[in-house]
């Protein structure tokens, strides 16, 4: 199958794993978003002990009709219980109303999908989105039919450019696709734009943050970027 570069603007996809401290300047620039997003809470590699009031604050502040708020679980490849996953999930929509889940760290194998269909629907029939993390593309592809969005890249830019992805991806509806690009110098984000075009991305971000925590702070980038942290398809 040949690659068709997407015409659309990807979504903006952030995993804000930093702390809303009050007039802190990566939460205050998420306030400004004006275009259709996703934004992921990790307030203690889950919902945390108790409320946080910082959090509060900040997604009454940030949630809007455009922005949709997920919260993060850690699936620890498949070694979290999945009823820890419901409780958690249950948890982050009392405290937070959040829009949905963000799974990290799934397994994308056949035997993982037999696991995961399930809590999915679970999930959906509480009302919750939801969002798998395998990371990288070789998965079955029914992990796209069960979720909302399915990170099939996360890593950095000589990785990205050299992955090899499969054409069944495109027999997808392109919002299921998310893809995190880390170690992007601001010189190739028209470069990721394009790839993610070719490779039916849906909602994307890039970073120029490089590990161990590419995701602790908006992109240096970010004032900068077009349409607000996505850098368009050419």
């Amino acid at each position: 199958m040949v690659a068709r570069p997407s015409t659309s603007t990807p979504v903006v996809g952030v995993p804000a794993y930093f702390y809303p401290w009050p007039g802190g300047s990566d939460w205050w620039q998420l306030r400004d978003l004006t275009r259709e997003a996703i934004v992921i809470i990790n307030p203690a590699s889950g919902p945390g002990a108790a409320v946080d009031h910082n959090y509060e604050a900040a997604l009454a502040d940030l949630r809007r009709p455009p922005v949709r708020v997920l919260g993060y679980v850690d699936d620890a490849y498949g070694e979290t219980q999945a009823d820890a996953i419901r409780h958690q999930a249950a948890v982050y929509a009392a405290r937070y109303a959040v829009d949905g889940i963000f799974l990290d760290r799934t397994r994308g194998d056949a035997l993982a999908h037999r696991r995961l269909a399930p809590l999915c629907a679970d999930l959906h029939q509480a009302g919750l989105r939801v969002a798998l993390n395998p990371g990288q593309p070789e998965v079955d592809p029914r992990h796209l039919a069960i979720a909302d969005h399915v990170v099939l890249f996360e890593g950095d830019l000589p990785t990205y450019r050299a992955t090899r992805f499969p054409g069944w991806i495109h027999l997808h509806d392109r919002t299921t696709v998310w893809h995190l690009v880390h170690d992007v110098p601001q010189a190739a984000l028209l470069e990721v734009a394009h790839l993610a075009g070719e490779r039916h991305v849906g909602v994307l971000l890039a970073t120029d943050r490089g590990m161990p925590q590419p995701w602790a702070a908006l992109p240096g980038y970010w004032p900068e970027q077009p349409e607000l942290g996505t850098p368009p398809v050419e």
